[in-house]
């Protein structure tokens, strides 16, 4: 067998074998995810853990899985309604690039607090718990 020529992957074995450490890939193009700009890692795991299963999604699959995107994956226009339901009081969940940096300034003796970022909001200067950073170091 040459090195160009396809080989076809039982996904029922691959299933049986890995259980829930596989992804069934063909999901994604049907799902028009990487088409909004979530990455196709990203978009694979969500399918599987918020539409689980094989073959092309059915209609309820991708309302579903639409409909979580629209709720979590900010576009830039939503920055002042994300910005106004934090100001009354109201918790979001995103997923989106999130940077923190921390602001030293000279001679100071106090610990700098953590700035955080979310460049897709237009974000910066964003309050971070310490807590937060020292759990998840890759964030700095």
């Amino acid at each position: 067998m040459s090195s160009c020529e396809a080989i076809a992957y039982n996904n029922d074995l691959v299933r049986d074998v890995f259980g829930n450490l596989s992804i069934d890939k063909t999901r994604l193009p049907s799902s028009g995810l990487t088409s909004v700009g979530v990455p196709s890692f990203v978009a694979e795991w969500l399918l599987d853990k918020i539409v689980p299963g094989s073959g092309p999604l059915t209609a309820i699959e991708l309302e579903k899985v639409n409909n979580f995107v629209k709720q979590v994956f900010p576009r830039k226009d939503d920055r002042n309604e994300i910005i106004f339901d934090l100001t009354q009081g109201e918790v979001r969940k995103l997923i989106a690039l999130l940077q923190v940096r921390i602001k030293l300034e000279s001679g100071g003796r106090v610990i700098p607090e953590p700035l955080a970022q979310i460049p897709v909001l237009n974000l910066t200067e964003c309050s971070i718990s310490t807590e937060i950073v020292e759990r998840f170091l890759k964030l700095v």
